[in-house]
């Protein structure tokens, strides 16, 4: 490993790590800062003008050395700015950049349906160097409950009147006169009779055994991790990302019913996405999965493995980039896998590919991964492991070491990186490896982009790269 790599990842280490042991407060700003990651992605995706996106890299650059020193506020903080930045251009407006330093934040993520109300509190997640301004108003609505309030000094709290059980959008904006400042969409969930059935769903999940044929320890393990999630997005802190925990909380019964049945629930049969806790050989890989509806058996489409970056999740190829990959996935009736990660132990792919085999329907000859940073390194070396497993590889923002075996000449391999990423260095020494090791590679260098937007650059170029595989016959 070379020394620039053992560097990146004795980073990535050290802020799983971080992130892992994090107090409340930190998990609360990772939530804010994965929406305002989306938001400039948003904005980014609107702009073709090469002076523009190179305008926002010391932002870009300030926001993830923020990030790995776990600083998630200045983070924030300077991916806000290379927003606002694309939207305003150098002069911003004070009372923008006061309304987009606010935070809204709820009692918890999943409330039971008894309570009359759901308290909200705005505040500022930063000092934006700014006094509160003239006349702006804070509005909240969620379905047909609305409120509204002055906003004089911070922290503010704001009560909702709790909406029916479900999942749903919180829509807030600052507005001063007739000008909205800033406005974001959060998610509340709300369920009847919550802690009971939490506490339900745990016991029966724990008590249950696998036992014989089909092998139900997924359903098993999948049960007992939504319940702890369900448990976890009671309690007052953010969410890693928003999620349908009332649904989440229907499918935790729905599986110890069938699981006590003996009786799998995540199959082919059952299309859409979900968050299943697989169990590949001897270790559980919590996934988000997208399950195509396949209108005939015979159909066996492409499979997709997104591999995320050191801090990220399974959440992040279907969060980021405004929900691309699952677009692109839909768009084409192809299974997608999006796996959980650390950098001292990826996923082990081989046995997760024999677990997903046994429950939907895929070529196994067109199997592809997409990885990002930490989890493109990881694709690679999965890949150079068990070639004859994958028919192509994307590795994106990332290097990883190559171990030569049989059949790895037949591996197609898709390296893209941008100009101003700090690992480019390590994408072309990839490059140079695979082609020596007799790989068919595509090389794609993009202009003006850094570390953490390549993938919104590069994805609508990668699927094209596995359409191409896709269309062999081989």
């Amino acid at each position: 490993m070379s020394r620039l790599a053992g560097a990146i990842t004795g980073s990535c280490v050290a802020a799983t790590l971080a992130l892992i042991a994090a107090p409340l407060s930190a998990q609360a700003d990772r939530y804010e800062l994965g929406k305002r990651f989306i938001a400039l992605e948003k904005i980014a995706a609107t702009k073709s003008d090469p002076a523009e996106r190179a305008s926002i890299a010391p932002e870009i650059d300030r926001a993830l050395q923020s990030f790995f020193s776990m600083n998630m506020r200045t983070a924030c903080r300077a991916i806000d700015a290379a927003r606002l930045k694309l939207e305003h251009g150098e002069s911003v407006p004070a009372d923008i950049r006061w309304a987009t330093s606010l935070s809204v934040s709820s009692e918890a993520a999943l409330v039971d349906a008894d309570a009359e109300s759901i308290e909200f509190t705005v505040d500022s997640l930063y000092d934006a160097e700014v006094s509160v301004p003239e006349g702006v108003i804070v509005r909240i609505r969620c379905g047909e409950h609305r409120f509204e309030a002055e906003v004089e000094s911070l922290p503010l709290a704001l009560t909702l009147k709790t909406p029916p059980p479900g999942d749903h959008k919180v829509h807030w904006e600052i507005v001063q006169g007739e000008r909205v400042l800033t406005q974001r969409v959060r998610t509340q969930s709300v369920a009847e009779n919550l802690r009971a059935r939490i506490d339900a769903v745990r016991t029966k999940a724990n008590a249950l055994e696998p036992v014989g044929e089909p092998d139900i320890r997924t359903e098993i393990a999948s049960a007992r991790a939504l319940a702890n999630r369900c448990r976890a997005l009671t309690r007052p802190r953010a969410p890693e990302t928003d999620f349908p925990a009332a649904r989440l909380l229907t499918d935790a019964e729905a599986l110890v019913e069938a699981a006590g049945r003996g009786r799998r629930y995540f199959d082919q049969r059952r299309p859409g996405e979900h968050w299943v806790r697989f169990l590949a050989g001897d270790r559980k890989v919590s996934c988000r999965v997208l399950v195509p509806k396949l209108d005939h058996e015979s159909e066996a489409p492409p499979l997709v493995i997104a591999m995320h970056g050191a801090g990220g999740s399974e959440n992040l190829f279907f969060d980021g980039e405004s929900g691309l990959t699952p677009e692109l996935c839909a768009k084409r009736g192809w299974l997608l896998v999006a796996t959980r990660s650390t950098p001292v132990r990826p996923p082990p792919l081989d046995a997760l590919l024999d677990e997903l085999g046994t429950r939907y329907r895929f070529d196994p000859r067109r199997v592809f991964v997409v990885g990002h940073s930490m989890g493109a390194m990881q694709a690679v070396g999965e890949a150079s492991r068990r070639p004859s497993r994958f028919s192509a590889i994307a590795a994106l923002g990332g290097g990883g070491r190559i171990r030569r075996s049989q059949g790895f000449e037949k591996l197609a391999l898709f390296v893209g990186v941008g100009d101003r990423d700090f690992l480019a260095g390590g994408a072309r020494q990839l490059r140079r490896a695979a082609t020596d090791a007799g790989a068919d590679v595509t090389w794609r260098e993009y202009q003006d982009v850094g570390h953490v937007l390549i993938l919104q650059d590069a994805l609508r170029d990668v699927f094209a790269f596995f359409d191409r595989r896709a269309d062999r016959d081989d």
